[in-house]
């Protein structure tokens, strides 16, 4: 293509114009430049530029050579009726004046040039046509010299035809680069073509977006938006018609948006919606439309007498609030060219003053201009700014993409590596928030107060919900793929209902949604399926109910008040929704009677107490308000009012008050009579109720999870393999499975089909500590006449759990439940709101507790039921004589596990010989110790070999931790999976003698396998670091044999320190065992002070605490144990490793040990040291050092990493002696981890931990370092049995 470009140049040009435009190979001309003003001069081509296929040609001729050419081409093609006038093409897009005049001898000019040049081009090779030319021509009749150019119109109008220079957008000033006189202005403007480009674009958008969500829609806007301002700049701001049809293109995009929500209403779609960040929920658009903001929208962040409504006005107005306008963000071409000069020069003088200096120019130099210029000056200081400068004519050949990739780049002109970022909206966003009201008034809109977050900041929007995530990339068709996209628009119409929904939308009437008090106004079937969702289960009345409850509680403990009684009113189960009349919920009795003011509102003061009455009544109301009417004291007088003198509502007394409550936006309030001391109680009570109430809740963590908005603080996680531990600790932990509470049998009906019927199922609640079980039998009776008996049973279980724990004392009743299917989270909260104290979570095990029914005992009990009854077992029968319960616990997994896979071979398994009897008041045979651990491995032996089978892998390569998980239940990838990966690299590197074959495996958005082999000589160099952790693994294996030969220093001890510790050789030769290379580790001291002698200490302990380390330092919790078990023992410093020995302390040593003695009042300055042991080459080292008091205050002010002020005098040697007489001990955290290198997010200063009694793990233990072994991106190719999808589907 470029060799087939020149040849036409040549033919254009002929040689010898060509070469004087090159110049000379040695000497090239720059671009627009000749060698000499004779040699420009000499012909008529002044100028000639050829972008891919569009040549631009200038020519200047003198009168006699315009003559002669006229006179040839009209001797070639003569025009005797004057038709070249009429057909001569002219630009339109001008102003009449501004287009080029068809005076005869003009276009028979431009004619004849367009023929002279079409006859440069032989027809054989190439042609132009008249249809794609234009010719214009500059003369004494015609100022303006037109053309069009990468669609731009330009009109260049010289000085010396218009002396008077316009100043506007749009126009460039064209100087003499020599004398700086500006000779020239431009005119410019979009062209048609591109114009049409743009609004094909947003056609595009508009037909491709079926069911896509609002977001991506409005990214796809803002996308085609900004490819166009940065583009066109102030071209777009001197074209009418390309405003115009970006205003209209704004308008449908957000149509469609409001299309997708079954409403095209403007005051349903203020601005905010649209235009507002997308952090704060929005969709984010970008705006060059000129929208005015209602007043009314506006008046949560500042009060305006305007009363325009929601409009599109011209580029500017002179009151009310607009959108910001995107164009006013970008800087004008003319600027950006004038700065970019400006820039540059500097710059060059900056480089020229750093080479003279002889140091290198650093981005810091060039601060205030780095993101301007063109290129951006931080363009220069990239990593591969090296490799960038060889990449030649990548401008043109992004443009040439466009006819390779299918996909649409609207950037196809720049590219940020080459030119740096042209545009920065970080102003825009600013701005946009300010003009729709600053964040508390965007907020306002929106459903945040109803999430009762105490402020915005620290919030998150998760991406998508794990079932949303799950599907992406499942088979699915169009149709389930577009319910998919419902998802985020779900979301996002929940999070602005209260504007969506609005009460000024006077449209038909106002619908009231079943069991809640809330108002549709408009049908919004989205918005109806959220709302329906969080107020499921009858949770509006239970809100009502609970918040009566705890006010009834209040009055009740008020002896002060002179209230005799409180009397809970009993009333119709609608009330809390029943908004068209009221009755009381609360009646109030005094000692004898009150003093009763006049009705006002609970915040109003200077009540005057005219009335006297022996009863009082409160009515509770509840309302979900919405962004127009949201003013609760106002909502609260005119319901009191309202009730209080109609016909419908009956209260017991005249004298009350109406407690209001809005459940959108957390907001109460109180309107009505008051006796004396009633208004501050009911202040503070009404706080704590909104505050803590455990109904409310409820409901914030449905919004909350509606709108998948979540704080940054840490929630209770699920049961896993990793913290199963915990279940044995002091707390009362009780699982709950609910698999066989809803079971039938099948039988054949007289028509050959198959029929359910229900049968007798149970509720499985078990205390693992303690071995308890509580059976509740569940009768058939209780099925009769229900429907929907699976999601039911989820309900019953409920019920059932919450009346057990009311029987139960306070002392039994327990402190955590988990759930082995989460479908039972939400009817567990719904019911279990009364106890807020009883933490509910899920489990990521999969327990086989639904094997209990394979038990001949249990089994019996629950076939044989005639009706509901709870029994009591205890499923370890006398084991914890033995053996402990978190040992008997595992037992019974491997018991319940292999009753699912055989429960026949279990038996057997469970019976090993004829003489093995079941006592009458035991579940499991009786057994010896010996005979249990062969049961035991034959049932392991079961498992693993089950799982071998199903998956495929031999039970020999499994490592102890994937044992342990299969065994718990816990999720992990097929190992099959990993062989085949191995098999397919060592299949590869067989080949691979003569080229090196690369097998690629990709998958694409719809969830399809893409497989592509290559072949290259090139790339497949691998590079080892000395940081790769699996070189040091192999180094840290020999480990043990630098224990073999310690070397313990003997410092020169001054008087005053006296003290001398001794040190257990068991733990120093442990701790090297279980260090790294490179990596430092640590452990805390405790030790004792000996009965005979003051002057010794005794290290007893090390407590490896959860940590990371460095090179050079290591990092541990603020937090020091707080185990029963160190409260005998006295801290007496840390310990930690180091890959070389050194002499003295080193400042971050000094830092850790000071903050330790700063942040803990038990370390003594005099008794606490710090121990180094230095992995030197073959042996280890061990030295010890405290601090003194300039060390503590140094280190206590400094930070690791800051030298300044360090000295040797900040610490003293300490005397270290080895023993062999005792025998020290560990202890670490309960999980088993103490090592955080490998996942170090999980690691905080802040981290709580608990610790137990055991052997350190090896630095590289496989528990350390999960992710190594376990690739959790296959499992979403596992199948999903039903009910792991239903616990998945948020929406189920």
């Amino acid at each position: 293509a470029q060799f087939y470009g020149l040849v036409i140049d040549l033919m254009i040009l002929g040689l010898e114009r060509a070469s004087e435009i090159a110049g000379p190979p040695t000497h090239p001309n720059a671009f627009l430049t000749y060698k000499s003003k004779d040699v420009e001069t000499k012909n008529p081509i002044r100028l000639y530029q050829r972008y891919i296929d569009k040549i631009y040609v200038l020519f200047k001729f003198t009168a006699d050579e315009a003559k002669e050419l006229i006179q040839k081409y009209l001797a070639d093609n003569p025009d005797p009726n004057n038709e070249n006038t009429v057909n001569y093409k002219t630009k339109m897009c001008w102003p009449r004046d501004c287009r080029m005049r068809k005076l005869k001898h003009d276009v028979n000019l431009g004619f004849a040039t367009y023929w002279y040049v079409k006859n440069t081009l032989p027809r054989s090779f190439t042609t132009i046509e008249w249809d794609n030319t234009y010719c214009s021509v500059y003369s004494k009749d015609n100022p303006n010299l037109l053309f069009s150019m990468s669609g731009f119109e330009v009109r260049i109008l010289p000085k010396s035809r218009n002396p008077k220079f316009v100043n506007q957008d749009g126009v460039w000033n064209l100087q003499n680069m020599a004398t700086r006189e500006r000779t020239a202005q431009a005119f410019l403007r979009v062209d048609e073509e591109s114009m049409q480009r743009f609004n094909n674009r947003i056609r595009m958008i508009l037909m491709s977006s079926g069911s896509t969500t609002f977001t991506k829609v409005a990214n796809k806007w803002n996308t085609a938006l900004i490819s166009l301002v940065t583009y066109f700049r102030e071209a777009i701001v001197s074209t009418e018609e390309m405003l115009d049809m970006i205003v209209k293109c704004e308008n449908k995009i957000q149509t469609r948006i409001k299309i997708g929500l079954n409403s095209k209403m403007p005051s349903r779609f203020p601005p905010v919606v649209f235009y507002c960040p997308k952090e704060f929920g929005g969709l984010g658009m970008l705006s060059m439309g000129h929208i005015l903001i209602p007043a009314s929208d506006l008046k949560y962040s500042k009060q305006t007498m305007t009363d325009t409504t929601h409009f599109r006005s011209g580029m500017s107005h002179d009151e009310g609030q607009l959108i910001p306008n995107l164009y006013r963000y970008i800087q004008p071409w003319e600027a950006e060219f004038i700065d970019s000069h400006r820039v540059w020069s500097e710059y060059a003088l900056k480089y020229q003053e750093a080479v003279a200096e002889n140091r290198r120019l650093s981005i810091e130099d060039v601060e205030d201009s780095r993101d301007r210029g063109i290129p951006r000056i931080n363009t220069l200081f990239q990593k591969d700014r090296h490799t960038l400068a060889y990449d030649k004519g990548w401008r043109v050949r992004t443009e040439f993409k466009q006819y390779s990739a299918l996909r649409q780049n609207p950037f196809w002109w720049t590219h940020q590596r080459h030119d740096g970022k042209l545009w920065n909206l970080n102003d825009y966003r600013v701005d946009m928030i300010q003009a729709l009201g600053g964040v508390q008034g965007i907020l306002e809109h929106t459903l945040f107060k109803g999430t009762y977050f105490p402020t915005w900041e620290g919030l998150f929007w998760e991406k998508a919900s794990g079932f949303e995530e799950s599907m992406k990339y499942k088979k699915l068709t169009n149709a389930q793929r577009a319910g998919l996209n419902q998802i985020p628009n779900r979301r996002f119409t929940l999070w602005w209902s209260p504007t969506i929904n609005r009460a000024n939308v006077y449209v038909g009437f106002m619908v009231q949604l079943d069991l809640t008090g809330i108002f549709m106004h408009g049908k919004i079937p989205t918005l109806k399926i959220s709302l329906i969702q969080i107020f499921r289960a009858h949770l509006w009345q239970k809100i009502h109910e609970s918040i009566v409850m705890d006010l009834c509680q209040v009055f009740d403990q008020m002896d002060e008040l002179n209230i005799e009684s409180v009397q809970k009113e009993t009333i119709h189960p609608r009330k809390s929704y029943k908004m068209n009349s009221s009755t009381a919920d609360i009646l109030l009795f005094a000692n004898y009677q009150w003093d009763v003011s006049v009705p006002s509102l609970l915040t109003h003061g200077h009540d005057e107490y005219t009335i006297e009455t022996p009863k009082f009544w409160i009515d509770v109301q509840l309302r979900w308000g919405d962004y127009d009417s949201h003013d609760i004291e106002r909502y609260t007088r005119a319901r009191f009012l309202e009730y209080t003198s109609d016909s419908m509502s009956i209260y017991p007394s005249p004298t009350g008050a109406l407690v209001g409550i809005d459940l959108a936006y957390n907001e109460y309030s109180a309107y009505g009579n008051w006796f004396t001391g009633m208004k501050p109680l009911m202040q503070k009570a009404m706080a704590k109720i909104i505050k803590d109430n455990p109904a409310l809740f409820v409901l914030r963590e449905r919004i909350r999870k509606g709108l998948q908005l979540y704080s940054s603080e840490p929630t209770e996680p699920y049961l896993s393999s990793k913290n199963y531990g915990e279940m044995f600790s002091n707390k009362i932990v009780w699982f709950l499975d609910d698999q066989k509470v809803y079971r039938v049998s099948l039988h054949s009906t007289f028509e050959g089909n198959l029929a359910t019927k229900p049968v007798n199922g149970g509720i499985f609640i078990f205390n693992p500590r303690t071995g308890q079980l509580f059976l509740k039998i569940i009768h058939t009776s209780v099925w009769a006449g229900q429907k929907r008996l699976a999601q039911l049973a989820k309900w019953k279980t409920a019920e059932e759990l919450e009346s057990l724990i009311r029987s139960l004392p306070v002392e039994e009743q327990p402190d955590q439940i988990i759930v082995t299917r989460r479908g039972l989270l939400d009817p567990l909260e719904v019911h279990l709101l009364n106890f807020p104290n009883i933490v509910i979570k899920g489990s990521d095990l999969h327990l086989p507790f639904a094997a209990f029914v394979e038990i001949d005992k249990i089994s019996d009990l629950i076939k044989n039921a005639t009706e509901p009854e709870l029994v009591l077992f205890n499923l370890y029968d006398d084991w914890t004589e033995n053996i402990q319960s978190f040992t008997c616990f595992l037992r019974l997994i491997l018991i319940f596990r292999c009753f699912i896979i055989n429960s026949e071979r279990t038996k057997m398994i469970l019976k090993p010989t004829k003489t093995t009897i079941t006592e009458q008041h035991h579940i499991w045979p009786t057994l010896t110790d010996d005979q249990w651990n062969t049961v035991e491995v034959n049932l392991k032996n079961m498992i693993l070999a089950d799982y071998g089978k199903k998956n495929n892998v031999s039970v020999n390569k499994l490592t102890q931790s994937e044992i342990r998980d299969i065994i718990l239940g816990a999720a992990i990838q097929p190992v099959s999976m990993q062989r085949t990966e191995i098999q397919e690299i060592e299949q590869t590197a067989a080949l691979a003698n003569d080229v090196t074959a690369v097998t690629t495996k990709t998958t694409n958005k719809h969830g399809d396998l893409n497989v592509a082999h290559t072949t290259s000589g090139y790339g497949q160099q691998t590079f080892s670091s000395r940081s790769d952790w699996r070189v040091r693994a192999i180094g840290s294996s020999h480990l043990y044999l630098r224990a073999q030969r310690p070397y313990v220093d003997d410092p020169k001890v001054p008087s005053s320190s006296s003290l001398t510790f001794i040190f257990p050789s068991n733990l120093l030769t442990k701790f090297i065992r279980i260090a790294d290379l490179r990596t430092q580790i640590g452990g805390l001291l405790y030790g004792k002070t000996p009965e005979d002698n003051d002057g010794v200490r005794e290290i007893h302990a090390i407590v490896m605490v959860p940590q990371r380390g460095t090179e050079s330092h290591v990092m541990f919790p603020k937090l020091i144990p707080d185990d029963d078990t160190l409260k005998e023992f006295e801290p007496l410093g840390w310990v930690h490793s180091q890959s070389h020995d050194l002499e003295g302390m080193t400042p971050e040593e000094v830092v850790t040990h000071s903050h330790f003695m700063s942040d803990h009042a038990s370390w003594d300055g005099d008794t606490t040291i710090g121990v180094r042991v230095a992995l030197t080459p073959g042996a280890c080292s061990l030295s010890a050092h405290k601090l003194t008091i300039d060390g503590y205050e140094w280190g206590v002010k400094n930070n690791v990493g800051n030298h300044d002020g360090f000295s040797s005098s900040l610490f003293e040697p300490v005397q270290v002696v080895l023993t062999k007489l005792y025998k020290g001990f560990f202890m670490v955290p309960s999980d088993g981890s103490w090592n955080y290198n490998f996942q170090g997010t999980k690691h905080s200063e802040n981290m709580k931990y608990n610790l137990s009694f055991g052997t350190p793990k090896e630095y590289y233990h496989e528990d350390h370092r999960p992710h190594h072994f376990l690739n959790f991106a296959n499992n979403d190719d596992a199948p999903h049995t039903t009910d792991e999808l239903l616990q998945l589907d948020v929406f189920a």
